[in-house]
């Protein structure tokens, strides 16, 4: 099971980034998964362009190098999780450039979310959803909301760690169900899986 932490701060001290990367320490003691990061404040992307993707002239081969590898990660990942900043009640910018490039890659596969900010995230969290339910992603039926207060590079709250615990024990396990869903199904051709998933990909 292949899983990338998307990293959406471009902030060094960012809040939902140092869950980010507790939750990465935590899964990555499971031996049966394999996990990446993706950074936005080291990983370069570029504006999204959508001629260079649909347009008429548009393939793979000529897209800018650091597109080719967001691609291809995203298309490597079986599944996701998001951490973000509440920029006026959304995502932040950079982040939505990220999630723009994908659409095929994030199909039929599971996302769960971190967020920070002083209201709970949930403006937030229903633009996530949205964004992916576009992109015939499924999310997670709930996600980590954290403040300044209960973390640091160093440690986190034991609420919050118990949090963590319950979310890094959750998400692998119902990733790999849709997962495995996905793949008994994708020979029928009356299935969403074969129509969407198989054909698209």
């Amino acid at each position: 099971m292949n899983i990338l932490v998307i990293k959406g701060s471009l902030n060094p001290e960012s809040t939902s980034s140092m869950v980010a990367e507790h939750i990465e320490k935590m899964l990555c003691n499971d031996a049966s998964l394999t996990v990446k990061e993706l950074d936005v404040r080291t990983f370069s992307v570029p504006y999204y362009r959508p001629e260079e993707h649909w347009g008429e002239d548009a393939s793979f081969d000529k897209l800018d190098s650091h597109t080719q590898k967001l691609l291809e990660l995203l298309k490597w990942a079986d599944a996701f999780i998001i951490s973000t900043p509440d920029y006026h009640g959304s995502v932040s910018g950079v982040l939505k450039n990220v999630l723009d490039h994908g659409w095929l890659e994030f199909g039929a596969k599971l996302f769960g979310y971190v967020v920070s900010g002083h209201d709970g995230g949930h403006n937030v969290i229903s633009s996530l959803q949205t964004s992916i339910r576009n992109s015939h992603g499924w999310s997670m039926p709930y996600f980590l909301s954290v403040s300044d207060e209960e973390v640091s590079k160093e440690m986190v709250s034991p609420d919050l760690n118990a949090k963590i615990c319950m979310f890094c024990n959750d998400f692998p396990y119902y990733a790999k169900l849709l997962a495995d869903a996905y793949c008994e199904r994708e020979d029928n051709e009356n299935s969403f899986c074969h129509r969407y998933i198989k054909v698209n990909i």
